[in-house]
């Protein structure tokens, strides 16, 4: 049986430059805020078991390649990592009775929804924006997988869907890292700043500084190119993982994500009375982050918005009898 447990899913670092050019009158920034949420609920589509796996695709590879049905029907198939106490199990995601004997397992690979589900409060320890706090707000949305999700500045918090943004990940690009560790080259960062079209490269962009004016580095409509006037860019990079070992990248029509994680323990079933119990930890201390941001232009509105992005919760694997 496979229990997801909170304890201790690295899943994206945010890239924000501003530009020390920027055409507003007055924008202030407090970036980097996190707390720890509430709930976090995440919906896993497909669990493998894998001896090897294929750097290039993040497929598993070899005869040693077991899938764990999922059948976990409650709450439409999410699992609240956040919604227990420690150490206790939060869901079961499936059986492993037919998991085979003999086989050898070093790897474990995840698919998961793009989409997770977070309610929690931020408080703004920067003193730039003027804002006090950020909260999930269930009635805002994304209008599409390059803009960030966007909280609210007052009430209280709900549940809010929030996307993972467009970025490239281990599947378009994988400078350095092993089948054992993880890519920690962010060299390809240049390059998707210097050429925003650069296969697998995703920028976002914030909706309410859009609608004020404001101009970002990317290749949707509206952003502007290399030509020095963008008043900020944000850079998604799943190609450096932070906890798992692979990552795939996401682009606009894209619905899931790929992990790899090594297990703590390679493991073997030895006969068919040994039950295999697959574990998968979660700490989500600090797994949501923020950034708040108070922008006035002449002659328009003023804006006084935050930013919520999934953060870097860690996770631990492992299959014990």
């Amino acid at each position: 049986m496979k229990q997801i447990t909170k304890r201790i899913i690295g899943f994206f670092t945010l890239v924000l430059i501003l530009n020390s050019s920027m055409a507003y009158t007055e924008t202030f920034w407090d970036n980097d805020q996190t707390a720890d949420p509430t709930v976090f609920k995440v919906r896993p589509t497909d669990f493998k078991l894998c001896g090897d796996w294929d750097q290039s695709t993040g497929e598993c590879t070899g005869d040693d390649i077991y899938t764990i049905v999922k059948t976990m029907t409650d709450d439409d198939g999410r699992c609240d990592i956040a919604g227990v106490e420690q150490g206790a199990v939060a869901c079961n995601y499936g059986p492993t009775n037919s998991m085979p004997i003999g086989a050898e397992y070093h790897y474990a690979r995840f698919e998961l929804d793009r989409t997770m589900w977070l309610k929690g409060t931020i408080t703004n320890t920067g003193s730039n924006s003027g804002m006090t706090s950020c909260h999930t707000d269930s009635s805002n949305t994304q209008s599409s997988n390059s803009v960030s999700a966007e909280g609210s500045v007052g009430g209280t918090p709900s549940i809010q869907a929030i996307k993972f943004l467009n970025g490239a990940g281990n599947d378009t690009v994988r400078p350095g890292g092993t089948n054992v560790t993880a890519n920690t080259d962010a060299s390809e960062d240049a390059l998707c700043v210097a050429n925003p079209a650069r296969s697998g490269c995703g920028f976002g962009y914030i909706q309410s500084l859009k609608d004020q004016g404001a101009t970002h580095l990317g290749t949707d409509e509206g952003s502007v190119q290399i030509d020095g006037t963008q008043d900020y860019w944000m850079l998604t990079r799943y190609y450096v993982p932070d906890g798992p070992i692979w990552q795939s990248g996401l682009q606009e029509n894209d619905t899931s994500i790929v992990l790899i994680y090594l297990l703590d323990n390679t493991y073997i079933r030895s006969s068919a009375e040994v039950f295999p119990t697959v574990k998968m930890s979660f700490d989500v201390t600090g797994a949501m982050d923020a950034h708040f941001i108070r922008s006035e232009e002449a002659g328009k509105d003023d804006v006084s918005t935050c930013t919520i992005f999934v953060g870097n919760p860690g996770v631990s694997v492992s299959i014990t009898d």
